[in-house]
């Protein structure tokens, strides 16, 4: 049975005072029979470790501190007795309340070296939805244990908020909506605090919890080709499955489907004369799997125009995009042609590198479409084996660049000219081999032909001659055979109604002479 209650405060200084003990004896106190002394039982507990009591005043006091986290109360027994023979005595029980101070900072209960909690949710998710649940704890107690929350780092979109419950808990919900191609996770660093202390960094940071939130897929974005507008060229000369011309297409959708290709309209326009025409779309080909066009069919008769070719791309229903590509038929005497100091094979492998680093040195939108590799093929007509002629096409906005053109463009470029040096290119010339200096024929050249010009004449005066002379001969072998004349004998039809001894003058039967 409690007797007295007494409060102190935690971590009250040594030597507080918790009690006042008060014993009356009705002797008389000069006496011993009336003299009270106060005392607590010695029994080994944590009692005699945590207060004192004075023998005489019966003040009671702490020798240590307290700490309510630890214990929240104690029972002590207080006694007082005379010092008289037989001694008096009698004992009171005390309840001391320690009474809480807000001493404490509120804290995760995690290892110091921790996983962070992880939650997945799919991007799109409605506004306000409640995606997890943390808590922290104060060992304070009432007021003093009131934790919230808040969102120290990792949310610089403001994608996320936090609120307090009445059970301390801290409620993380969407604030804004989320999109997994703009950002497929977030890592935030939730802080607890006392709403009514200043918020100070914990050493051990044990008031900060890391959240993963991890956004997943929805198949919500169409694919999209990386290049739009595509210029390039072919030859006119190309073999059939030639390869011309590469689309790329992504979908952001990590869960979206594979993408494939196809070929929805070409049409051919001859700008000279103003010829338009739509083409069976079988005149090129797709890969429906990496985007590689290729000729189906031979193009010498599109000399001199350009195909529009669109290409769909499409993983879905009505989830496509359309690219229009612009195809120049050239004649190779519109191509240039680098000639490299290696041999094919290897020049194949350098060829995309190449292209890449060209079109990087220049600040003007130039496009270098580059074509097949071959042995490259000298002005007398010889193969060098240890060389490489790889014809291309500058594009500039679109329109090509003549090689007068394209040397004003590299003229004093350093930068170009080491990449040359690094893909050992040795010359840029016209990819057909025009040689200006064989319009001026030399004398063989001009021997031969006038030979082929007599011999031809000789034939065909040699052909009218025989023909004279056999016609010549028929005629006069005819005038020189010998005539023979015939008499015959010639019967006169006389018609039937003339008189019976009628004659007809000049009738009768002519008489023939033959001669020899």
């Amino acid at each position: 049975m409690i007797d007295e209650i007494a409060y102190v405060f935690e971590n009250a200084s040594i030597g507080t005072r918790v009690f006042q003990a008060e014993a009356e004896d009705p002797d008389d106190k000069n006496t011993a029979n009336g003299k009270i002394i106060y005392s607590l039982p010695h029994d080994g507990s944590i009692i005699n470790q945590l207060f004192q009591i004075h023998p005489e005043s019966g003040l009671l006091t702490t020798i240590d501190k307290l700490d309510r986290e630890e214990r929240g109360y104690y029972t002590l027994i207080l006694e007082a007795k005379d010092l008289g023979t037989p001694s008096q005595h009698t004992s009171r029980t005390l309840l001391v309340v320690v009474k809480d101070i807000d001493d404490h900072k509120p804290r995760f209960q995690r290892q110091n070296n921790y996983f962070p909690n992880e939650i997945e949710i799919q991007e799109h998710t409605n506004i306000g939805t409640e995606i997890m649940v943390v808590k922290a704890q104060d060992l304070d107690e009432a007021e003093n244990a009131i934790v919230d929350y808040s969102i120290a780092e990792g949310n610089e979109g403001n994608f996320f908020e936090i609120f307090r419950t009445d059970e301390n808990e801290g409620i993380i919900f969407i604030s804004k909506e989320i999109d997994r191609e703009i950002s497929a996770n977030f890592t935030l660093i939730v802080q607890c605090f006392h709403p009514h202390r200043n918020k100070t960094e914990d050493s051990e940071n044990y008031d900060r919890l890391r959240v993963k939130i991890i956004i997943s897929d929805i198949d919500d974005n169409n694919p999209k080709f990386l290049k739009m507008n595509l210029s390039y060229g072919v030859r006119v000369n190309s073999a059939i499955y030639t390869e011309v011309a590469k689309v790329k297409a992504i979908d952001i959708d990590v869960t979206a489907d594979p993408i494939s290709y196809q070929i929805i309209n070409i049409t051919y326009s001859r700008p000279k004369t103003g010829l338009f025409d739509i083409i069976d779309n079988e005149l090129f080909i797709i890969d429906e799997r990496t985007g590689v066009i290729h000729t189906n069919r031979t193009l010498g008769r599109f000399i001199d125009g350009q195909f529009v070719v669109y290409v769909r791309a499409i993983n879905g229903i009505n989830r496509f995009d359309i690219e229009k590509l612009i195809l120049y038929v050239l004649q190779d005497t519109e191509l240039l042609q680098f000639v490299f100091d290696q041999d094919p094979a290897s020049v194949r492998q350098l060829l995309p590198r190449l292209k890449k680093d060209i079109e990087n040195v220049f600040i003007n939108p130039l496009v270098f479409n580059i074509y097949d590799t071959e042995f490259y093929n000298k002005r007398d007509g010889s193969l060098d084996f240890g060389r490489t002629g790889s014809c291309f096409q500058v594009l500039n906005n679109g329109k090509g660049v003549d090689l007068s053109s394209y040397e004003s463009l590299i003229k004093n470029n350093n930068e170009l000219e080491n990449i040359y040096k690094k893909y050992n290119i040795i010359m840029i010339e016209h990819c057909a081999k025009i040689d200006s200096s064989k319009e001026n024929m030399n004398w063989i050249e001009i021997t031969f032909m006038l030979m082929g010009v007599l011999i031809g004449f000789l034939s065909i005066l040699s052909t009218f001659l025989i023909f004279c002379i056999y016609t010549w001969h028929r005629h006069h072998m005819y005038r020189n055979s010998p005539v023979k004349i015939i008499e015959a004998t010639v019967r006169t039809f006389v018609h039937s109604n003339l008189p019976p001894g009628s004659t007809i003058n000049g009738g009768g039967i002519p008489s023939v002479t033959e001669s020899d």
